[in-house]
C-alpha cells in the first residue's frame, strides 16, 4: 500500500462519517431519541464545519483550482502564486490540513506549486513549470501529482521515452487513474467549485495578443471545437506561442471571437483565414476564422 492509498483511504472515510453522521441524525430525531440525536448532529457539524473553515483561509489555492479546470490558466497562476505569498507570511496555515482531506499530499505547499506548475504549462511558460513542479517534489517525494505533471510537460518538450518514467513513478506512488482517483479528483473539482462560487476571483483577464496590420484575422467562437484543437490550430496556422494561443482562445470563448493575427495584405490575411478553417474541417471542427478588412476613415 503507498501512502497515497492511505490517504486516500482516510478521504473515503471522512465521507463515510459524514454521511453516517447525518442519516443517524435524521433517523434519531424521528425516532424521538433527543440525545443520540444531538450528538451525531455535534459530530455532522464538526466535520462539516471544519472542512469550510479550511476552505475559508485556503480560498486562494481552491480559487487556482477551480481555475485551473475552467482553463482560465492565467488567473489560476496569480491565485496559487497569492496562496503561496500567504504560506510564507502566515505559516500557521499549513496546520489546517487537518481540518480536512487530501487524497495525494500533505503540504499545500505542495498542492500549490502543482497548480501553479500545470497552469504555466498550459501557457507555454515551460521552465517556470519545471521548476515548480521540481519544488514540489522535492517537498513531497510521495506525491504523485507533479510527477505526472512533469511526465506531461516532459512529453510536450521532449520525446514519450523520456516521459515514460515520470508516469511510472506517478503510477508506483498511487495516482493510477482508477475509480478512487477520478472519486477524489471530481470530488475536489466540486469542492473547490462550491467553496469559490459568489467569491470575488480578481485577478486579471487574460488578453488578447497584440496585432497590428490593416487586415484582422479573428476566430470565431465555436461551442462544438475542443479547446486544445482551437490552441493548436492557432499554433499551427498563425505560428502562436502556446501561451498567446491559450489566451486567443479564452478571449474568443468570453467574447465570442478574438483577434488572432493582423496582415498588410488582403489576400495573405484572408488564406490564412482559410487555412484555419480548412484545417479545422479536416480534422472533422467547425471551427472557423473570418478577415476583417480595415475600417472607413
Amino acid at each position: 500500500m503507498t501512502r497515497t492509498d492511505a490517504l486516500k483511504g482516510i478521504y473515503f472515510a471522512r465521507v463515510a462519517a459524514l454521511i453516517i453522521f447525518g442519516i443517524g441524525t435524521a433517523v434519531m430525531i424521528r425516532s424521538g431519541a433527543l440525545m443520540p440525536a444531538l450528538t451525531l448532529g455535534v459530530l455532522f457539524a464538526a466535520v462539516l464545519l471544519s472542512g469550510r473553515v479550511q476552505a475559508y483561509f485556503w480560498s486562494e489555492l481552491l480559487a487556482g483550482l477551480h481555475l485551473l479546470d475552467r482553463r482560465d490558466y492565467a488567473r489560476s497562476k496569480v491565485h496559487s502564486e497569492r496562496f503561496l505569498v500567504q504560506l510564507r507570511e502566515r505559516p500557521w496555515l499549513r496546520r489546517l490540513i487537518w481540518l480536512g482531506t487530501s487524497g495525494y499530499s500533505l503540504n499545500p505547499e505542495v498542492m500549490a506549486l502543482n497548480n501553479l506548475g500545470a497552469a504555466e504549462m498550459q501557457l507555454g511558460e515551460f521552465d517556470a513549470a519545471r521548476a515548480h513542479f521540481n519544488r514540489a517534489i522535492a517537498l513531497d517525494p510521495l506525491c504523485p501529482l507533479p510527477c505526472r505533471n512533469m511526465g506531461a510537460l516532459v512529453l510536450r518538450t521532449a520525446s514519450p521515452e523520456e516521459a515514460r518514467p515520470w508516469f511510472e513513478k506517478a503510477v508506483a506512488l498511487g495516482l493510477r487513474g482508477d475509480w478512487s482517483d477520478r472519486v477524489v479528483t471530481t470530488s475536489q473539482r466540486r469542492n473547490a467549485e462550491l467553496s469559490t462560487t459568489g467569491a470575488v476571483i480578481d485577478a486579471p483577464p487574460p488578453t488578447e495578443p497584440p496585432v497590428t496590420g490593416d487586415y484582422i484575422v479573428h476566430l470565431l467562437n465555436d461551442e462544438n471545437t475542443p479547446f486544445e484543437f482551437a490552441v493548436a490550430a492557432l499554433e499551427r496556422v498563425f505560428g502562436l506561442t502556446r501561451g498567446q494561443a491559450v489566451r486567443t482562445a479564452q478571449s474568443a470563448d468570453r467574447l465570442g471571437r478574438a483577434a488572432c493575427a493582423g496582415f498588410d495584405d488582403q489576400q495573405a490575411a484572408q488564406g490564412k483565414a482559410e487555412e484555419l478553417s480548412a484545417f479545422a474541417r479536416t480534422h472533422g471542427h467547425s471551427l472557423t476564422c473570418v478577415m476583417e478588412p480595415p475600417s472607413e476613415p
